[in-house]
């Protein structure tokens, strides 16, 4: 199983769980290998995929990870050294956030309120701050300087 990021853990551990309970018997009998490889994580992706995993210790299922994300990658990290103190950063947070309801009003800082500051190629995560790849409707005008493709 490969994917590009793992940011919450949610979406990826809820695929290995139902890949794995549906093919358990296969993967028993076979006594096959699994991999489950993402090219970027966050520390937290990690964890929830991990705890997954634990449910199917007696399987030979292995989860890696080629970066692993660092403070600087998140916009608002405590660990961040983008701000120049904290009321800088919760200043920005809260511009981020009110621009981020008009654009994208359930996850006004990326879904599950990572902010992630990430970029790809080809496109843009969910995770990052949805004024990189959101444009508005209605009244209010922004045009995301990284377009998410829409499904």
């Amino acid at each position: 199983m490969i994917d590009d990021i793992s940011a919450t853990g949610r979406s990826l551990s809820n695929n290995i769980d139902l890949f794995l309970s549906n093919n358990r018997a296969m993967i028993e009998t076979r006594s096959a290998t699994v991999l489950v490889s993402v090219l970027i994580s966050t520390p937290a992706a990690e964890q929830v995929v991990e705890s997954v995993l634990g449910k199917y210790s007696e399987l030979d299922v292995h989860f890696k990870t080629s970066e692993m994300l660092a403070p600087k990658h998140f916009a608002f990290s405590e660990e961040s050294c983008a701000w120049g103190d904290e009321i800088e950063r919760q200043k920005a947070k809260a511009l981020c956030s009110r621009l981020g309801a008009q654009v994208a009003s359930k996850s006004p800082l990326g879904y599950g309120g990572v902010g992630l500051l990430l970029v790809f190629p080809d496109r843009c995560p969910n995770n990052t701050l949805p004024i990189f790849h959101s444009d508005s409707d209605g009244d209010f005008q922004w045009r995301a300087l990284f377009p998410r493709a829409k499904n």
